[in-house]
């Protein structure tokens, strides 16, 4: 069962680094149903780095249909397979190796992490590079 099933409404700062382009909005089309199939209704987000590098893969034709969300399939399943196992759901800081799906048929793994700060009314998820600073007011 996933572990952050609470509803949270988005929080003031997660739609300001959204707008500033600081963060990608991941609750949105084509991502949005996926989401919602898995029960996450927390605010989703990821860096435009990490993006780039896991979802809208440079060098890629990634107006191919489905590919882009096949991709984000990939970050966001694997996240949930590892959170369930983990113990303390309260503050999470997960970094952890994904294969990058390409259309050549080679692939390669890179890190991605992910940063939960409260599992309340006001959690939001942020994928990043591990090298990224986090977007959102500490």
């Amino acid at each position: 069962m996933w572990p952050f099933k609470k509803k949270a409404p988005s929080s003031i700062a997660f739609r300001s680094a959204v707008k500033q382009g600081s963060l990608i909005d991941m609750q949105a089309r084509p991502y949005l149903k996926l989401n919602r199939e898995k029960n996450i209704n927390l605010p989703l987000g990821i860096t435009p780095a990490a993006y780039q590098a896991f979802i809208d893969v440079p060098g890629e034709d990634n107006n191919v249909r489905g590919l882009k969300l096949a991709r984000w399939a990939a970050v966001l399943l694997l996240f949930i397979d590892l959170s369930q196992k983990m113990e303390d759901k309260a503050a999470l800081d997960l970094v952890y190796d994904i294969g990058i799906l390409r259309l050549s048929g080679f692939g390669y793994s890179r890190s991605i992490k992910v940063r939960v700060e409260e599992i309340d009314e006001n959690s939001s998820l942020v994928f990043m590079l591990p090298e990224d600073e986090y977007p959102l007011p500490m």
